[in-house]
């Protein structure tokens, strides 16, 4: 694709015709404002992320969607609108985590646990952050259990050698 070869403008003309054929498709919304922050064109991809947030309907993609309203503004410097956002960020997690089950498409997980981290950056309560920490991989953990087996896959390059010592930890230098 155009963004994996470092072709960013090409990218953008590809998010955009696509934002043509469906104008609220989320995933694009997403990819296009993270392409103008590689471009540093920061008011475009501000723009592009509250368009993402205000046209967004589900818990889910509320929470996505401000999540990356959030690390736009982060990311361009717009330190004033941050606060408000991430408070607003925090609601949304509250609720998520308040659900009991994540209703997330297995391919919008990661990006939804990313964003979530997000907010332990703006405020130091550790209490607070380990219990949200703890309960997303609570969630994420029941969600992946209860996946039938055929739609998950995880591979290893390396057989596993149960008899193996595992070693833990590291040498600094």
């Amino acid at each position: 694709t155009a963004y994996h070869f470092r072709r960013i403008p090409y990218a953008v003309a590809i998010a955009k015709f696509c934002l043509q054929i469906d104008p609220l498709h989320h995933q694009t919304l997403n990819k296009l404002s993270q392409y103008y922050l590689e471009l540093l064109d920061y008011t475009q991809a501000i723009e592009t992320a509250q368009f993402l947030y205000k046209h967004s309907e589900s818990l889910q993609a509320k929470f996505i969607a401000n999540g990356t309203l959030l690390a736009t503004l982060m990311q361009s410097g717009s330190w004033q609108l941050v606060p408000q956002v991430a408070e607003r960020q925090k609601t949304l997690l509250k609720q998520v985590v308040s659900d009991q089950e994540i209703n997330f498409p297995l391919n919008r997980i990661r990006e939804a646990l990313v964003r979530s981290g997000l907010l332990f950056y703006q405020e130091d309560n550790l209490k607070e952050n380990r219990f949200y920490c703890n309960k997303i991989s609570q969630l994420l953990e029941s969600y992946v259990k209860n996946q039938p087996s055929n739609s998950l896959s995880f591979s290893s390059t390396h057989p596993l050698d149960k008899t193996r010592r595992i070693k833990i930890g590291y040498i600094g230098h």
